[in-house]
């Protein structure tokens, strides 16, 4: 009966000691406005909100109150809070919770941790993390987002963001800023609203932007891309998807490897190219450049305003099968169709003739329709 006593003592005065380990630190600096928080930890999530105090109060859950590896360093403009367990970078981990006035600059490093910042953030943010995951909203200067295997989700970056994942999805509301750059190596992408984004790319995974202000380049080695709507120009490339862009202005540049492609509400110039499937286009010529459609295995359907002004020159061949001239190349505007040398060849002068559109099916058939 005893040693139950004993045992049941050391037991309880264990856990006692090991819920003391674990009281949450609370420290409070100073900063003046417009400073600088950089945080590095070996370990550990972070969450930062905003409060009107010029201030930063850290408090963390998960380490001893007398943990000397807690360093905290302030100059005024500046505030510096490190950890690095004595494993190394890695080790046992602990929450970060920070309150910050809005007018900061922050970055943040962990290494096996997530990154979350909230509310209004005036100034700069640059932010790693190993192996979590990332979230942010409402930054108003420029944003650098690094996750090497997590997902990634934003909402309403004013500045320039580079963002990148080395194997997780990314998920946004809002870039305004010029010269973007987005990317993932595995996972899919879906964008809100992208402003003057150059790039946005990943490497096995559907790209989806609803709306895109500036030039837009779109390109992912193995899926789909879809793209509601297009201010300005866009190039989209994809090794073996479907392409949809629902409208764009000015010049549009789509090639896929083996896919759909359909193009809806273009005014400019087009360059949509398919190894193996349909091309639907809606189009509106202008500019001075000339417009290309070509597949290698699929049909080709171009619609047309009735009072464009344009030239069409179409190609259809289908090989080992002899089909009526009539048949493989159909349109709704008047034209010469011949066949030669086992092509169907069709010429177009619409309403007198303007910039040149370039169809070719070489195994499949064409129709220009009006509208």
């Amino acid at each position: 009966m005893k040693k139950i006593i004993i045992l049941v003592f050391f037991l309880a005065a264990s856990t006692i000691t090991m819920f003391a380990q674990k009281d949450v630190i609370t420290r409070t600096l100073p900063i003046n406005k417009g400073g600088t928080l950089e945080v590095e930890l070996s370990q550990g999530d972070i969450q930062i909100e905003t409060w009107k105090r010029n201030e930063v109060q850290l408090k963390v859950d998960g380490l001893s109150d007398d943990d000397d590896r807690l360093e905290l360093k302030s100059t005024g403009n500046y505030i510096s809070i490190k950890y690095k367990s004595r494993w190394g970078w890695g080790g046992k981990s602990a929450d970060y919770y920070l309150s910050v006035p809005s007018d900061i600059n922050i970055k943040v490093t962990t290494f096996g941790g997530d990154i979350d910042i909230h509310n209004d953030i005036n100034g700069d943010v640059s932010l790693k993390t190993m192996g979590g995951d990332i979230s942010v909203s409402d930054i108003k200067g420029d944003a650098k987002l690094e996750t090497m295997g997590g997902d990634i989700t934003f909402k309403n970056i004013a500045g320039s963001a580079l963002i990148s994942s080395q194997g997780g999805d990314l998920r946004g509301e809002n870039i305004n800023g010029p010269g973007s750059d987005v990317k993932t190596m595995g996972g899919d992408i879906r964008f809100n609203k992208v402003n003057d984004v150059r790039k946005i790319t990943t490497f096995g995974g559907d790209i989806n932007v609803n709306e895109s202000v500036g030039d837009v380049e779109l390109t992912t080695f193995g899926g789909n891309i879809r793209l509601e709507k297009g201010e300005n120009s866009v190039k989209a490339k994809t090794s073996g998807g479907n392409i949809y862009i629902g409208k764009a202005n000015g010049k549009v540049d789509v090639n896929t490897g083996a896919g759909l492609i359909e193009l809806k509400q273009i005014t400019g110039s087009i360059n949509a190219k398919t190894s193996a499937g349909d091309i639907y286009v809606d189009f509106i010529p202008s500019g001075n450049q000339t417009s290309e459609l070509r597949t290698n295995a699929g049909n080709i359907i171009l619609t047309l305003p009735s009072n464009t002004k344009t030239e069409v020159e179409a190609e259809a061949f289908i090989p080992g099968v002899r089909r009526e001239s009539g048949r493989s190349i159909i349109s709704d505007f008047p034209g010469d169709v011949i066949e030669r040398h086992g092509k169907v060849l069709g010429n177009f002068v619409i309403n007198g003739g303007g910039n040149k559109i370039y169809l070719k099916s070489t195994s499949g058939e064409i129709q220009i329709k009006k509208k």
